[in-house]
């Protein structure tokens, strides 16, 4: 496994941060515009806004050493930049419809050779799972690791990594609007230019995994969505980092799930 000081439910030892060599930007893909939940990266979760429940959790990751988000130049995202600089990040900016040139704008600025892509409506990506997909870049296993190319997560918990100069060789070989758009389109439709390794929940999580699988949303789109995480923000007690595992075992027991199990979810 390439997992750093985790115990078995990925989350994170905070005592044993010190001792990890950190080595992985966590780049946070965040935007105020949505067709169907307008600033929801903004919206608070127990108090907090979203947007920074994301920075910390990339925060607690033993192999992340810097956060940065990559948000637009449109004035209405001055309020991303704002919290992101509240939570210990720092801010890049670019095109709002080009994202493939706005990520790579952020990792022309970040100081490792390993990245780690995340969204900001994502509040329940597990620290363990960043390591993880990290681990997979920095020993030299692929050039692109993801739990989503055979997907055992609830969706919403996700993360992918890549080296430093594969989104930039992505943009050298591509005009095309949808993968400029969807920056990671590319990668996986060509999948003879970049070696690729999926993560399981079992190398996060092991054995036992988790008590649910991709049939949980976990992933912000909608007000349904929205009303199932507050709960669990509101209700839980957490230091920091609420625990996935403990999130989805109280939505589970409380039958939350049903609220927005019929939201439907984007795909490329």
């Amino acid at each position: 496994s390439h997992r750093g000081p985790q115990d078995e439910w990925g989350d994170i030892h905070t005592d044993a941060l010190n001792e990890v060599c950190m080595t992985a930007t966590a780049i946070i893909q965040a935007r105020t515009a949505s067709s169907r939940l307008p600033s929801k990266v903004l919206l608070p979760l127990g108090g907090v806004p979203m947007i920074q429940h994301v920075v910390r959790r990339a925060q607690a990751a033993a192999a992340i050493d810097e956060v940065i988000i990559a948000t637009s130049f449109h004035t209405r995202d001055d309020i991303i930049e704002w919290h992101a600089t509240e939570a210990g990040a720092r801010v890049v900016r670019g095109s709002e419809d080009d994202v493939l040139g706005r990520l790579c704008t952020a990792v022309s600025e970040a100081t490792t050779d390993t990245i780690v892509r995340l969204t900001g409506d994502n509040p329940f990506v597990a620290p363990g799972l960043i390591d993880e997909v990290a681990g997979v870049i920095t020993d030299g296993t692929a050039a692109y690791a993801s739990n989503k190319l055979d997907r055992t997560f609830p969706i919403g918990v996700d993360a992918e990594a890549m080296t430093g100069d594969t989104l930039p060789d992505v943009e050298q070989s591509t005009t095309d609007p949808s993968y400029r758009e969807h920056a990671i389109k590319y990668i996986r439709a060509h999948p003879d230019q970049f070696t690729t390794h999926n993560v399981t929940v079992e190398d996060v999580f092991g054995p036992n995994g988790l008590a649910a699988g991709p049939e949980l949303r976990l992933t912000l789109d909608e007000p349904r969505d929205y009303q199932v995480y507050n709960t669990v923000y509101e209700q839980l007690d957490f230091d920091t980092v609420l625990s996935v595992t403990d999130a989805i075992d109280y939505i589970l027991s409380n039958d939350l799930h049903v609220i927005n199990d019929s939201v439907t979810q984007k795909t490329l």
